[in-house]
């Protein structure tokens, strides 16, 4: 059975420290894929800070293009299509039932043990899912017996997203990109280029390339253009029938056509 870890963060951005973690999990075997699950809104955070999520999914997946591992990597957008603020529980769900032959764990810091109690039927995911945890400065290592499995010799992650954000506001240039690879820094400023660059793309996708159609139907899905997305995302469907997100988005969109439907011409 296929095996994959998830990688749940804001990634607000996406750092070195996030990458060393994910490609030593891959090194050890742990599992087939690593995906990173860009949350839109963390339920426990209210940051005003937090930069858009489509810069922040473009720069998890310059990141992992440029890992190594870039194989065995990927940017996943699937809350950003689910009710806000998005929970845990509620993501693995649906990622379960899209993807029935996979067997998902999750990927958390040590900070994550101690606020546990606070998420959504967090019994559940410690029932249901095996739950790896990485160490992180400030936060010892959870008991043994307390339901999560502690990676013994993974790399530490010595700065935050939240460190990174500061030394790009002071401009310390020898830290953000120590912190930081080269594609991401790049990108320093947050600005709409990575966006634009991406929409651009959509733009002129050639009619094989159905990786940037189905991009480019979820820029109209999340931006409530849904003929346009319906459009794009049957284009990816007529090559790839069996692109079980993409059936997902389209049941999605076929679902809030009928509402709108009944709800015109049905009062």
């Amino acid at each position: 059975m296929h095996s994959v870890i998830l990688y749940f963060g804001s990634f607000n951005p996406v750092h070195k420290g996030h990458m060393a973690v994910a490609e030593w999990i891959l090194e050890q075997g742990l599992c087939n894929e690593v995906w990173f699950v860009v949350s839109p809104q963390n339920p426990l955070k209210r940051d005003g800070s937090l930069i858009g999520e489509e810069e922040r999914l473009a720069m998890v997946r310059l990141a992992a293009a440029a890992s190594r591992y870039s194989r065995r990597m990927r940017a996943c957008d699937v809350e950003f299509s689910l009710p806000r603020p998005s929970y845990t529980v509620d993501t693995l769900s649906v990622l379960t039932e899209r993807y029935p032959d996979t067997t998902f764990s999750l990927l958390v810091g040590s900070d994550i043990p101690g606020q546990i109690t606070q998420w959504k039927e967090w019994r559940k995911l410690l029932d249901n899912y095996k739950i790896y945890v990485y160490p992180r400065r400030g936060y010892p290592a959870p008991a043994a017996d307390c339901g999560f499995t502690v990676l013994e010799g993974a790399p530490f992650e010595d700065y935050s997203s939240t460190e990174v954000r500061t030394a790009l506001t002071e401009a310390a240039e020898t830290i953000w990109f120590r912190m930081l690879s080269k594609s991401i820094s790049k990108h320093r400023d947050y600005g709409t280029q990575a966006r634009d660059r991406a929409a651009d793309g959509c733009n002129r996708a050639s009619p094989e390339d159905m990786t940037l159609y189905a991009e480019r139907g979820k820029i109209h899905f999340r931006a409530h253009d849904f003929g346009s997305a319906l459009n794009d995302f049957n284009r990816v469907l007529l090559a790839e029938e069996h692109n079980e997100e993409i059936r997902q988005y389209v049941k999605m969109i076929n679902e809030i056509l009928e509402f709108r439907y009944n709800d015109i011409y049905n009062p």
